[in-house]
């Protein structure tokens, strides 16, 4: 059987932490920044493609008052997530095992879905422009949408080469015009790009948007 990184949470749990530590630096940050600023009482949060449970233990550490749904389609992420957000003592967390292109807002949630953030997860995804079409269908009117996710320009040997390698071990493919296509779909609050490593053209970008 090949080796897949998404097979070992594990693994990739402590790659992120030690290796792809400055993604985790400007995750915790920003994502919290500008939830802060969209966030209330009571709100219910779809964290999507939600992994090992960072986001999840993140934001109901945080908003304890809110109540956060994280999906994702792989079950060993789900059940290392759920180990930790038991270890942790969370109590307003609920993970489902989903997958945002075929999902209804009924099968997340009976009641509603006031903000949906996606980290790192639409570059991974493979039919991604389905998953803004059912993240916009779900969300209440008015709901917010938050995407971080990174960019590489691919007009240069480096930038092809990030691409490439990024594509090999995480099957990311973060040369999509995620950006545009959610310029197009959702009304723009707030967007910030980062160059994070200008030498292989790779940028980070946090987007806010209204339905």
């Amino acid at each position: 059987m090949k080796w897949k990184i998404y097979n070992h949470p594990g693994f990739y749990d402590r790659y992120m932490k030690r290796m792809a530590g400055w993604i985790e630096v400007y995750r915790e940050r920003e994502l919290v920044r500008v939830l802060d600023q969209c966030i209330n009482d009571n709100n219910i949060v779809l964290d999507i493609g939600c992994g090992t449970g960072a986001n999840c233990i993140l934001l109901g550490k945080r908003y304890q008052n809110a109540r956060i749904v994280g999906i994702d389609i792989n079950p060993d992420f789900l059940g290392y997530a759920e180990r930790k957000i038991s270890d942790a003592g969370i109590k307003n967390v609920k993970l489902i095992r989903q997958d945002i292109t075929g999902c209804t807002r009924e099968s997340i949630s009976k009641d509603r879905i006031d903000i949906a953030i996606c980290i790192l997860g639409l570059s991974v995804i493979t039919d991604w422009e389905k998953a803004i079409e059912r993240i916009f269908a779900i969300l209440d009117p008015g709901g917010n949408f938050i995407v971080f996710d990174l960019y590489i320009d691919t007009q240069t040997f480096m930038g092809k080469l990030s691409n490439f390698l990024t594509g090999l071990f995480f099957g990311a493919h973060h040369d999509r015009m995620i950006l545009n296509r959610l310029r197009s779909s959702f009304i723009e609050t707030d967007t910030i790009k980062i160059d994070v490593k200008p030498e292989s053209g790779t940028a980070l970008f946090i987007f806010r948007g209204r339905k």
